[in-house]
């Protein structure tokens, strides 16, 4: 063991925080791999440290876990892909052979989490799917629909058509509104002198203007639009 790891190197607690990951996390991760014999962890008084080499392992496995990548699959990655550190000649971690029990629960976990992951994808690829295919299936119905409206719908006039219509009303408004006001004038000219006639002087009375032109105005509108109907539907 160098001298130069033991002086630059940190316990669980420092270590995993400069990963920023919980000490159990960090320690489950380089447990593991020293049971597969991928990397020994340096000891010091049966505690273990963590030095530069160590913290570059574990960047990597942050990373990996970042990118949804299986434990492992990691473990593989590290054996494969980083200069690990060897176990020493008299290394015992306390096992005189392979765990069948343990190797069993281990690869069953693994692919326990390996299954979840694939559930995971497959649903929400299903869930996506299911959703474009509702998205085309209403943008489908609503072109439907449209065009149905669009049959019922009258065709539209042309602009000229429509000049020549709105031109034919204002002069038939005007017209009927010039009789209207000729019918009441009429039986405005029926009325009585005192329903007409205001007292202009003395001895003399004159018509009420004012009165009159109120009840002129009344008669136009209280008929106007039922004879501008009249008018067209006939």
């Amino acid at each position: 063991m160098k001298t130069e790891e033991i002086i630059n190197s940190w316990q669980i607690a420092e270590f995993a925080a400069m990963l920023e990951r919980h000490p159990n996390t960090v320690t489950q991760w380089f447990n593991e791999l020293e049971k597969r014999r991928i990397h020994y962890n340096l000891r010091v008084n049966n505690e273990k440290i963590f030095t530069e080499h160590d913290l570059e392992i574990g960047k990597r496995i942050v990373a990996l876990r970042e990118a949804k990548w299986p434990l492992n699959g990691i473990y593989s990655y590290i054996e494969s892909n980083f200069d690990t550190r060897p176990f020493p000649d008299d290394f015992n971690d306390g096992e005189t052979g392979i765990d069948v029990n343990s190797a069993i629960s281990r690869m069953r976990d693994e692919f326990s989490n390996l299954l979840k992951e694939a559930q995971e994808s497959i649903r929400k690829e299903i869930k996506y799917e299911y959703e474009q295919h509702m998205k085309e299936t209403l943008s489908h119905i609503t072109a439907q629909m449209q065009q149905e409206l669009r049959k019922q719908l009258p065709e539209p006039k042309p602009s000229e058509q429509i000049r020549a219509e709105r031109i034919e009303r204002t002069i038939a408004t005007t017209r009927i509104r010039a009789k209207l006001e000729q019918e009441a004038l009429e039986l405005w000219e029926q009325k009585p002198d005192s329903e007409r006639k205001i007292r202009t002087g003395l001895f003399s009375k004159s018509e009420d203007v004012v009165k009159m032109q109120r009840f002129i105005n009344d008669y136009i509108n209280k008929y106007l639009e039922a004879r501008i109907e009249e008018h067209f539907k006939g």
